[in-house]
């Protein structure tokens, strides 16, 4: 598991515990250009009530020309170890992330997304506050298995993988359907306080 899966997903130990949900399909089909222009910029990812464990990250989310979002992790000497390409969809009202993991080649100087987004819930509060929630995946299997969403699940040694095949307008409709209290996850939660720059000991100097 890496780091910036923890932040992005809030699973067990990175994000995702191993087992986190995928969809073939985005909540909404195409991005639109400044949908939330109050996500972009620089996040400090801060420990919450539920868990002083959490570690302290730095998450950049920016917005491509054509509406696309690019969220990194940032380390210190703004080191990451994975890139996150997706959009926000918005369902009535309620923020979602669709994003896929970025993959470069450098030697081709090229770079392509794993198949499959990963969805999540997000809110912005106070205008300097991020928390970032996963869904419930046993609700997901749920609608799998009872045929409200297309999909499939995988059985494993270990865990189940659970893939949405569902068209965009049927995840919509579903999560539309659903209260967030039913839907998202109560103790998974990525909290993050806005800043404007990098502590000065996180950057690293030409002389270094």
């Amino acid at each position: 598991m890496t780091a910036i899966l923890k932040i992005v997903m809030v699973v067990t130990t990175l994000l995702f515990s191993g087992c986190y949900f995928t969809s073939l399909h985005p909540v909404t089909e195409n991005p639109v250009p400044g949908s939330d222009p109050a996500l972009l910029g620089l996040w400090k990812t801060v420990a919450t009530q539920s868990d002083n464990s959490q570690e302290e990250n730095y998450l950049l989310f920016m917005e491509e020309t054509d509406g696309h979002i690019l969220v990194v992790l940032m380390e210190d000497y703004y080191r990451f170890s994975e890139i996150y390409r997706g959009f926000i969809s918005d369902v009535n009202g309620d923020k979602y992330l669709n994003i896929k993991k970025v993959k470069s080649d450098e030697k081709k100087h090229v770079r392509h997304s794993d198949t499959g987004y990963f969805i999540v819930q997000y809110e912005i509060t106070e205008g300097s506050q991020l928390n970032i929630r996963t869904l419930r995946e046993a609700q997901i299997e749920k609608a799998v298995k009872q045929k409200v969403l297309a999909g499939r699940i995988t059985r494993n040694r270990y865990t189940d993988d659970i893939r949405i095949t569902a068209a965009s307008e049927r995840i919509a409709a579903y999560l539309a359907s659903q209260t967030l209290s039913e839907l998202l996850e109560t103790t998974n939660m990525i909290t993050a306080k806005k800043i404007n720059e990098l502590p000065a000991e996180l950057i690293r100097t030409e002389n270094e």
